[in-house]
């Protein structure tokens, strides 16, 4: 029964590692793409003119 319950804390600890790894490569590229997203929306919005006429 012991090492049932080692084994089980073993693989959940093993779980927590990988999840943890995992998120620690994903994150800073989701951080670089959000930036990268913002810029362009930022550029489009700054040089697209807008040939509507106004009333």
């Amino acid at each position: 029964m012991l090492w049932k319950i080692i084994g089980v804390l073993l693989v959940v600890w093993l779980a927590f590692l990988v999840v943890g790894a995992i998120f620690k490569l994903v994150v800073p590229m989701l951080v670089v793409g959000v930036l990268i997203l913002g810029g362009v929306l930022l550029y489009r919005a700054v040089t697209e003119s807008d040939k509507t006429p106004l009333p």
